[in-house]
């Protein structure tokens, strides 16, 4: 029988919907499905406090490892290998993603150009720091990195990693994380296994997009919730975190989440949208930036309309497209 109105407002629609509940619930924790969207989500999620002291992932991270270990010891042993070796023999996905981005800014940027990557969520900055360092390796531009992490002891870890290249890490929630940085300042934003914590993913992608500097990206990677492998495991699934995970994404959600915080995908591929990855990897700009790039009048006229409204008005009688010229 449906559930007339959630507790939660759907992540998706920032409102109340009719929702069904799930196989999937644990314990005191409710998972339910929005009739309208699809959207999977926890209806009964912990406050940030509880979320950052009672639930701190450092914690629950190590007794879920444990937990499954007990309980299929050779399935844990065969996971644990498997991540090790995608991990050694080919890399994070997302770095080689991030890296592909930065060095593509890097051909048309002025020379000297100091970029500025911002982790959200960055732990203690080890997978953070990649970046900058095989940036270094390669003898591309240099890559200040900025992290936020709201757990105090992995924060000041991130800070001493950061500080080398120029970095640093913000020891606070996200929203109060962004605010302290400037608007249109960082050229690459990613989000690696963190939208699937935050109970206002919209909010959190349009406060990323006043962020971004022009041409900028935010890369978002989360876990499958499409996957072949979690029809067949169901509630055993290794995406379920409770109650760390309060949203499940499939590639169709995330992308209406995008849709709503002014952000457009990356033309997907079959490989990108296939259902045997237990991760989904989310490469996005924003709207206005994509119509600055084309070479349509519209995308010119879009250039028009915002410098007007930054007062920058110089050269502004040649600049008028023709396309939308009333002579």
């Amino acid at each position: 029988m449906p559930t007339p109105i959630s507790p939660r407002l759907n992540p998706l629609t920032n409102s109340h919907t009719r929702t069904r509940p799930t196989p999937y619930s644990w314990g005191e924790w409710r998972v339910v499905q929005c009739e309208e969207t699809g959207m999977v989500y926890l209806e009964n999620p912990p406050s940030y406090d509880r979320l950052a002291e009672e639930f701190a992932w450092e914690k629950t991270y190590e007794e879920e490892k444990q937990r499954r270990y007990q309980d299929e010891p050779v399935l844990s042993r065969v996971s644990g290998m498997v991540k090790w070796m995608r991990w050694n023999l080919k890399g994070p996905r997302i770095v080689a993603t991030s890296l592909a981005h930065l060095q593509a800014l890097e051909e048309i940027m002025p020379s000297g150009t100091h970029l500025q990557f911002l982790d959200v969520g960055c732990g203690d900055g080890k997978k953070t720091v990649q970046i900058p360092e095989l940036m270094k390796q390669r003898g591309l531009a240099a890559v200040s990195p900025i992290g936020i992490e709201v757990s105090t002891a992995q924060a000041v870890e991130a800070q001493s990693r950061f500080k080398p290249f120029g970095g640093r890490c913000i020891p606070l929630t996200v929203l109060d994380g962004l605010a302290e940085i400037e608007d249109t300042s960082i050229h690459l934003i990613v989000l690696c296994s963190f939208l699937e914590h935050e109970v206002q993913p919209v909010e959190l992608l349009t406060a990323c997009c006043a962020k971004l500097a022009r041409k900028g990206r935010i890369i978002i990677k989360v876990p499958n919730f499409d996957l072949w492998h979690r029809r067949v495991r169901q509630e055993k699934w290794c995406g379920f975190r409770y109650p760390n995970h309060v949203n499940y994404f499939t590639p169709d959600t995330l992308g209406k989440v995008v849709h709503r915080a002014g952000l457009r995908e990356r033309p997907k591929g079959w490989a990108d949208i296939m259902p045997t990855s237990d991760e989904y990897v989310a490469d996005c700009r924003t709207a206005l930036s994509r119509c600055r790039e084309s070479g349509t009048s519209f995308g010119r006229y879009v250039n028009f309309v915002s410098d007007c409204a930054r007062g920058n008005l110089r050269g502004l009688s040649v600049s008028m497209p023709r396309a939308f010229s009333t002579t």
